[in-house]
C-alpha cells in the first residue's frame, strides 16, 4: 500500500487530549469527521470520556483514516460500525448499495457481505482508488 495509506499505529501525542483539528464535518451531518475521524458521538462525548475511552478513540484513527480515504474517492459519506467481536467496519453506499469494508493489517482488504468475510490482498501501490474499484467489482 502507499505510504499515506500504510498501517500504522496511533499515537496519542503529548499534551494533546484531543484529535480535534478544527476541520469538523460532524457538524454537517457527516457521521465520521473528514477532519480528525471520530465519530459524531465521539465528538459529543469526548469531554466525559475516560483517558481508557480515549485511548481507544486515538487507536481507531489511523485506520478510519484510510476508510475516509476510499470514501472521499467514491464521493460518499463514510459511517463506521462495530461488530460482536469488536472489528471496526466502515459502511458507505455504492450504487449497488451498502458496502462493509475493512482495511486491516499487513494489507489486507476484508468486505463483509451475507455470506461472511471476504478477504483480498492489496499491494505495495493499491491506495484508495484502487481499493474503491475492488469494491465496486466484489
Amino acid at each position: 500500500m502507499t505510504a499515506a495509506f500504510s498501517d500504522h499505529a496511533s499515537t496519542h501525542p503529548v499534551g494533546k487530549d484531543s484529535p480535534c483539528i478544527a476541520l469538523c464535518t460532524t457538524a454537517l451531518g457527516d457521521m465520521v469527521c473528514r477532519g480528525c475521524a471520530r465519530t459524531f458521538d465521539e465528538v459529543g462525548q469526548w469531554p466525559g470520556f475516560t483517558s481508557v475511552q480515549k485511548q481507544h478513540v486515538w487507536r481507531c484513527l489511523p485506520h478510519r483514516h484510510r476508510l475516509l480515504a476510499v470514501a472521499q474517492c467514491a464521493g460518499v459519506l463514510l459511517d463506521v460500525e462495530t461488530d460482536v467481536q469488536g472489528k471496526e467496519w466502515g459502511v458507505m453506499g455504492l450504487t449497488d448499495g451498502l458496502v462493509r469494508f475493512a482495511l486491516r493489517e499487513r494489507g489486507w482488504l476484508e468486505v463483509l457481505g451475507a455470506e461472511g468475510v471476504q478477504r483480498q490482498a492489496l499491494t505495495e501501490k493499491d491506495g484508495p482508488a484502487e481499493v474503491l474499484s475492488l469494491l465496486q467489482l466484489r
